[in-house]
């Protein structure tokens, strides 16, 4: 029966095609201003779309299947003097509550126009997510995506070449962690499908829309639905933007360097300079170079049934820029007593912009508004990105960036998006997408990127200064020639379909279904050490397969809100496996469908009108990345170290639990209050397995955290006026291991492995934001002669500090306690100052950032003898005295985060 049930279940995921939600629902009531009685049959309509309702003959109306974005609201009802409620933002997955109070008219005068309202907790949110706005995207400080979720509280990312997961900086690999868990712990979607690299289970950095392609963000990280799955710890959904109802357009152009504006033919040229620098010297370094936009509307001839936006962007600028010592080797005079101590490579003082990224994205939607219930939409985004980074945890390659490797990121995705609304209660989505992504990690023959990439047998191994080890005591600490570790090129092509149907059963029950099936190709060639008689090799090619099925009943009452689901997941590796790894005589077994049910419950209970009690209760799973099923598949353990994949490997668990009072202290004011603990169990890790005559490591379901924490938001809102969010996360982060491979690297066995959590690395315990919106209106501010040089601007403030991360300290030459000490604190404070003119029509707008205002050197790496990033310690210290090594080796600025940064930027909207 068993078999059946999961025979069946895959067969309708195999015909069916999304999960994540993309709209939201309007509801309310509608009554008589002077005797409260509801008003039935009054008209609710949503202007600029086909969509509206009637009321019941208890007041109430309710509209669904209502794309995420604002909205201007209107009812009408004869005799009655008629109400229109603009910006009426629907978000996704929630229901907007809006009341309307009608006063009799029999002259049926002009309508009313509600220009603000209270800010009041939203009744039917059960856990902590949070939702920004396309405008607020545009005009946050942040260079990327990513730091957009990193603002949050509760989620951090690792800047660290020396603490980050070894070789993720390299493949362009973003390590982010959420509420204490593991990094991959995110499930990223554009229109409810996913854009996760398959193999790596993670993003690649730069893998991300341009901000002018975005509707809206909606960040979860607390208990979400049953209807999100892939993921464990968060779930962060991108909507995109429609065209709208008139022609519009954006272009903004953005540098560090105002001087590149000057010859605009330099503007993205690899090689030639700014006809002159303007700004400061790291800013001149930099050299970021961005030009984005958008242009959408109505397709001409269609009676605004055909709708289009196009957006993209282009980038160029170095990979990072840093600081270093005046302590430089004096070429002209060898002798100088100066240079006792320096290596002779180090003839640079000051700042040095090291490593380049370069890339472009170019996004596109068509929307066909069928007829007044269904709607089709087709989008396609292509993407490309090459960069050399600085992972400088690869210390050698200081002085010779020509020998590090050069990665190429490609990716383009296609959607098809189908939605169709059978009857007011009814509605089904259908969606399909293909999502295509290359990697190719290489080195060229002149060390630049329009250069040839050589072939393996090209390649050769590093060497360090020994032809003047007689002019340069320090000949043998940097690399000088040779050529970096990897050739590497995989792709994943995922083809992805999804089916839901939402029914508004009852007044008090909405019910969602759905079903998911996806089919993964992965291929990956990689050569490490190329130069080596018997380097070690990966290719192969694999097509394992995913499903899910989820059922959502979403229960309404004035006085409570239920998110009640249960959600199966599955895959199959397509591949084989040891049956036990650590017998002797190992068998090969095909693998099979695994699957996992994860129930979800959350609940919202009104206390007063303005203020709610929540609780969420969920079991989370996810799959074991691709790359460790699949690596060294044909299972050679005659390599020096040899780890091999295991396809048997189960879903990774992760029970959660959430419980918070939301509040409205007044009527700007909302403080929130959350608990939090996460229970994780079959975790993937890595053992090593002594046996005769060949040792070896595989992957195992055998590692476990939890993480336990309390998060305090406080929301102040003042429409037209300001907003701010004030965001506070204490938390606690174990586990046995921080990474599956921590026990290859540390080459642990079933004796030695951790037999208890301890604090992880990536544990902080206090996150603090802040989030600060400010606008001055037209003829606002102060005023000269009648003129108001502030007017129209807006301000955009980000304030951030966080805890130091734990480290395990070194007292002589002998550690102590594992993560027993912490690192510094980190404060950084950003903004984005926007001024907006009017010129014939078209609006202008003149932006400055400034990213560590306060240019505070926050230390993103310590030596562990000292607690700091400047002082390696005494027996560094006196191994430099002695000429064991040069003071160059001991210059890092790269343990320091990133200095203040400005960019300029010039807008125009039309």
């Amino acid at each position: 029966m068993k078999r059946f049930l999961i025979a069946l279940i895959i067969q309708l995921c195999l015909v069916s095609i999304a999960i994540s939600g993309t709209t939201g629902k309007l509801a309310g009531i509608v009554i008589d201003a002077v005797t409260k009685e509801p008003i039935a049959g009054a008209n609710i309509i949503l202007e600029g779309t086909m969509r509206g309702a009637s009321t019941d003959v208890d007041g109430e109306y309710y509209i669904i299947n209502i794309p995420a974005g604002r909205y201007t609201v209107s009812v009408s009802y004869v005799g009655y003097q008629g109400i229109k409620h603009p910006n009426v933002n629907i978000l996704i997955d929630q229901t907007t509550k809006l009341n309307f109070q009608l006063s009799e008219d029999i002259s049926e005068a002009e309508t009313i126009v509600v220009t603000a309202e209270s800010f009041k907790v939203q009744k039917d949110e059960v856990t902590k997510k949070i939702t920004i706005q396309s405008e607020d995207i545009q005009a946050m400080p942040v260079q990327d995506f990513s730091e957009l979720v990193t603002a949050q509280a509760g989620i951090i990312q690792i800047e660290s070449s020396v603490r980050g997961i070894s070789g993720f900086e390299d493949r362009g690999i973003e390590e982010i962690h959420v509420r204490g868990g593991r990094s991959g712990e995110i499930g990223y979607t554009i229109d409810g499908m996913y854009i996760t690299n398959p193999f790596y289970g993670h993003k690649y950095s730069w893998t991300q829309l341009n901000d002018f392609a975005l509707e809206q963000v909606d960040i979860k990280t607390g208990v979400f639905d049953a209807e999100y799955g892939g993921a464990i710890s968060s779930m962060i959904n991108m909507i995109t933007r429609d065209g709208g109802d008139k022609i519009q357009g954006n272009i903004r152009i953005q540098t560090s360097n105002p001087g590149r504006i000057f010859n605009p033919a330099t503007f993205f040229s690899k090689d030639k300079s700014a006809p002159f620098d303007i700004g400061q010297r790291q800013d001149v370094l930099r050299d970021n170079r961005l030009i984005s936009g958008g242009f959408g509307g109505p397709v001409p001839f269609t009676n605004n049934h055909l709708k289009f936006i196009v957006t993209g962007h282009k980038q160029r600028s170095s990979y990072g820029v840093w600081k270093f010592d005046n302590q430089t080797f004096n070429t002209a005079d060898p002798y100088n007593l100066d240079n006792e101590f320096v290596n002779q490579l180090d003839t640079i003082a000051g700042w040095r912009a090291m490593g380049f990224r370069t890339g472009w994205d170019l996004y596109s939607k068509l929307s066909w508004r069928i007829n007044n219930s269904m709607k089709l939409d087709i989008s396609s985004w292509n993407l490309k990105t090459v960069f050399r980074t600085m992972n400088l945890a690869n210390f050698g390659y200081l002085y010779y960036e020509e020998g590090r490797n050069i990665d190429t990121q490609t990716s383009d995705r296609q959607a098809i998006m189908f939605n169709h609304q059978i009857s007011k209660n009814v509605f089904y989505d259908l969606r399909f997408s293909r999502f295509y992504q290359k990697m190719f990690i290489g080195v060229t023959d002149n060390g630049k990127e329009d250069g040839r990439y050589l072939n393996p047998d090209e390649y050769v191994a590093p060497e360090v200064d020994i032809d003047h080890f007689d002019s340069n005591p320090f000949w043998y600490e940097f690399i000088v020639s040779g050529h970096d570790r990897y050739y590497h090129q995989n792709y994943a092509e995922t083809y992805e379909g999804f089916a839901n149907i939402l029914a508004q059963a009852t007044k008090h029950h909405q019910l969602k279904i759905g079903a998911s099936y996806r089919q993964h190709t992965i291929m990956i060639d990689e050569i490490q050490l190329p130069w080596l008689l018997t380097p070690y090799k990966e290719k192969y090619k694999k097509h394992p397969q995913e499903a899910a099925a989820y059922i959502q009943d979403l229960i309404e009452y004035d006085y409570m809100t239920i998110h009640l689901g249960l959600r199966l997941d599955m895959f199959n590796s397509n591949h084989e496996y040891w049956d036990d790894p650590y017998a002797v005589d190992k068998k090969l077994v095909k693998s099979h469908w695994k699957y996992n049910l994860s129930p979800r419950l959350g609940f919202s209970h009104v206390i007063t009108d303005n203020a709610t009690f929540t609780f969420g209760y969920g079991k989370f799973t996810q799959l074991p990345t691709y790359r460790n099923q699949y690596i060294n598949e044909e299972r050679d353990i005659k390599t020096y170290s040899p780890i091999v994949g295991n396809s048997g490997l189960s879903m990774e668990d992760m029970t959660a639990y959430e419980f918070g009072v939301n509040m409205g202290v007044d009527d700007n004011t909302i403080v929130q209050v959350i608990g939090w603990s996460k229970e994780y169990s079959n975790l993937t890790s890595t053992e090593r397995i002594p046996q005769f005559p060949y040792s070896y490591t595989t992957f195992l379901n055998t590692d476990y955290a939890t993480a336990r924490g309390m998060d305090i938001v406080v929301r102040r809102q003042v429409p037209g006026k300001y907003s701010a969010v004030l965001q506070y996360t204490y938390s606690r982060a174990t586990a046995n291991r921080p990474d599956p491979w921590e026990g290859y690297r540390s080459t642990q066995t079933t004796r030695t492995m951790p037999k208890r959590e301890i604090l992880m690395g990536y544990d902080r315990s206090h996150d603090i934001s802040l989030i600060l919106s400010y606008q001055i209106n037209k003829k606002e501010g102060p005023s000269v002669f009648g003129f108001f040089p502030l007017e129209r601007t807006r301000l955009n403030l980000m304030s951030m500090a966080l805890s130091g991360w734990p480290y395990t300290p070194v007292i002589g030459n002998v550690a102590g306690e594992t993560n027993s000490e912490r690192g510094p604190w980190n404060f950084t404070t950003n903004f984005n100052l926007r001024r907006y003119f009017n010129v014939y029509g078209i609006d202008m707008i003149f932006g400055v950032m400034v990213q560590n205002v306060f240019d505070r050197k926050n230390e993103i790496d310590i030596w562990p003898a000292t607690g700091n990033a400047s002082d390696p310690g005494l027996r560094l210290n006196r191994l430099v005295e002695r000429g064991i090594y040069s003071k160059t080796m001991f210059d890092r600025p790269f343990m320091y985060s990133r200095r203040r940064q400005i960019d300029f930027s010039l807008e125009i909207a039309f």
